[in-house]
């Protein structure tokens, strides 16, 4: 098989709109092998929404106006360099995941009045080990960590040459994104145990028209 991570979010998206449950899903993945391509990839097929980069007193608007399809992917938290904005949306997409919107806490601007959620939630975090390091604490003291499932994948040499041929011949780029193969939801038990086990898993990747040209 290939392509777990964009069949993971295709899986847990599905089980969300289709009401069955909620999923908090963070794919950790070495630096340089296409988290951001795949996050938006993953927006632009499965209608997920990035979260960008936000102060909490906007956090709590942003979501409420976006519950109509609350699907959401968080990538490289990093780029939260405000540590308490990015502990704040932890704490929103906890609670969102456990059913409610409620802000972490309430703002002069707003009461903290926690919102049933009549929906079920898929939210996706990207990240590479320094990162997950780096909001482990974050993610733990918040009670995201006890909800949120963990897989590690890399890719090996022989893969990361396909992808950038495939990049190179078909033009590939982050304006013209490729398109990847689906497939079912079978799962390696080394790609579903690849926290516990902490080994990364190989993941291959396969795009949809591949062929090289003629």
């Amino acid at each position: 098989m290939s392509n777990e991570t964009y069949r993971m979010a295709k899986y847990a998206i599905t089980e969300a709109q289709n009401q069955r449950r909620s999923h908090a899903i963070g794919f950790v993945r070495p630096s340089n092998q296409g988290k951001t391509h795949t996050a938006h990839i993953i927006s632009r097929d499965l209608g997920a929404t990035i979260i960008p980069v936000m102060s909490i007193s906007e956090q709590r608007t942003w979501f409420a106006e976006r519950l109509d399809n609350p699907i959401y992917i968080l990538d490289d938290p990093s780029d939260w360099f405000v540590y308490i904005d990015r502990l704040h949306v932890f704490s929103i997409l906890k609670n969102l995941v456990s059913g409610w919107l409620k802000a972490g806490r309430a703002t002069k601007f707003d009461y903290n009045v926690p919102v049933p959620l009549d929906k079920k939630v898929c939210v996706f975090i990207f990240l590479n080990e320094d990162q997950y390091s780096m909001i482990r604490n974050d993610l733990n003291v918040t009670g995201l960590a006890q909800r949120m499932e963990l897989y590690f994948t890399r890719h090996d040499e022989k893969t990361l040459n396909k992808i950038d041929f495939e990049y190179e011949d078909k033009g590939y780029s982050s304006q013209n994104l490729p398109h990847f193969q689906g497939g079912d939801n079978t799962f390696s038990p080394k790609y579903l145990n690849s926290k516990s086990q902490k080994t990364y898993f190989m993941e291959d990747i396969d795009f949809t028209n591949c062929e090289a040209k003629q």
